[in-house]
Order: structure tokens, then sequence, then C-alpha cells
């Protein structure tokens, strides 16, 4: 029998009883992220790697000049529009479950909790619409690797300069799935996944930009969306790890969890010792 991977989602504890109780998630715009080059980090790579000097002799003349032919002929520009007018909507986990930066940033300052997520349940969950024929739903790790992320680049390279339009756009569709789905190495320490949504400004307000959530922020304003989950089940949620700082008395809240009908869930204490 395979082991299921758990993926966990750091928050608050209000927001952990609204998942529970409303049987939703919330996906966030990605552009209130944490990283300012969210979504603009794959063309900011495609500029470094016309930059780059270091390639051996045998990978430079091809990919250098597919690449220089396709900057002249405004495809980094082209893409960098496509952006602009892009939502990247995304419920955020990790692979880490008890990671001291995590519950600084997400988790309440250390007061809240991780969400433990069944890998397999949440891939069930992807193979539906939002809403059925809203954004189409994905899960994926994020990618920090730069040597992964220049050897996808790289192997595309020779179809920018295509005359063969529908390959152009094809190449052009799996960028912009990659769009989200790349970092830089500096977060790798958060091992993150995404149940991820991905929309057109221009294609998508007459598909259902009504159930969009409009959030208050105290800088801005961006959309989210509740995500219903259907029926719970002991399936989706595993586990719930209580935060270093949070004060919550255990066995109430598995007999709470156990009242909701998740009676296999695990609760468990943080191993950090943070004051």
């Amino acid at each position: 029998m395979s082991h299921d991977k758990i993926l966990y989602h750091y928050c608050s504890n209000d927001t952990l009883v609204k998942i529970i109780e409303n049987k939703t998630v919330r996906l966030s715009s990605l552009d209130v992220a944490n990283d300012s080059n969210e979504g603009t980090y794959i063309t900011d790579l495609l500029r470094r790697l016309y930059s780059n000097q270091n390639w051996s002799e045998r990978d430079a003349p091809p990919f250098y000049n597919a690449l220089r032919q396709a900057i002249s002929n405004q495809v980094a520009h082209i893409f960098d529009k496509k952006i602009e007018q892009t939502i990247g909507l995304a419920f955020c986990m990790s692979e880490a479950p008890d990671l001291l930066s995590q519950w600084s940033r997400y988790g309440a300052g250390a007061e809240g909790v991780s969400i433990g997520f069944s890998k397999t349940a949440l891939d069930s969950l992807v193979d539906k619409l939002v809403e059925g024929s809203f954004m189409p739903m994905t899960l994926l790790p994020i990618e920090y690797s730069e040597e992964a992320q220049l050897e996808f680049l790289k192997g595309n390279a020779q179809v920018y300069s295509s005359r063969d339009t529908d390959q152009v756009l094809r190449v052009f569709h799996s960028l912009w799935g990659k769009m989200f789905a790349f970092k830089d190495n500096a977060f790798s320490e958060e091992k993150e996944w995404r149940l991820l949504a991905i929309g057109m400004l221009s294609n998508q307000f007459d598909k259902g930009w009504n159930k969009l959530q409009l959030r208050s922020r105290n800088d801005s304003l961006s959309f989210c969306f509740d995500y219903k989950l259907g029926s719970y089940s002991d399936d989706l949620i595993k586990e719930v790890w209580l935060g270093p700082k949070n004060n919550t008395n255990i066995a109430f809240f598995q007999y709470w969890l156990e009242s909701k009908g998740m009676k296999s869930v695990k609760v468990r204490p943080s191993s950090i010792t943070l004051r």
C-alpha cells in the first residue's frame, strides 16, 4: 500500500474553524503573496537566460539563436502582456507540518494551526472546474531549482521562433501554466504545493467573475474564491498541528473534531519550543 502524502496549510484558528464548518477552502489572489516576483519570475528567468554567457559551446548556438530571435519578435513582451491580464488564485500548502518560518508567516504568529490534507483526496477534487464551469483547478508542487527551470525553458527554446503558429501557441500555454509554479530558490524552505486556478481577465468576466469575492486589505483590494469541498470525510483532513504558542486543550479540540464527523484526525502539538 502506497503512503499518502500529506500537505499542510498554515493558518489562524479562526480559518481552521471556517474550513471545517463551512466545508470550503479559500483560494487567494497571488498578487498579494509574499514573493513580489509572483507570476513574473518566469519572464525574468527568460531574460536572465538571454544574457547568460556560461552555456557550453554545444548548447549555445541553437539556444541563443532561437531565444534571440524570439526576443526580437517581442515574445517576452507578449508574454508580459498576458501576465498583466492573468489572475492566479491559490490555496497554499507545504510538505512540512511544523516549520518555524511557516508558523511565523502564515500561522498567526505561531498561535495558529497547520492542517494536514491528504494529497490523494485533493487530487480527486481537482478533476472538476471551480463551480463546474469557471476556472480549471490543478494541484502542483512549486519548482525551486533554477537548473530544472532552465531545462524546461531550453527544451522549448527552438519553438519560440517557429513558423508553426499552433506549435508556438501550445508552448505559450505550457509557459502560462508554469507562471505560478516557478519560484526563486530562496523560498525553497517552504516546500510549497498549490491548489491553483488560473484565469484570463479578457475571457472570464462572462464566465462567472461574480463568483469571486473582493477582499479588503490595509493597502489593497484583491480577489479570492471560496471553493466548496463537498461532503467531508476522514479522507480529506488527516491531522492538525497546533502552533508552538497555541494553548488549545487538545482533548477538547479532539472531541470537537469528532462531533464534526472527523474521528480519525490526529491532533499534534508542535515540537518547537518557542516562547
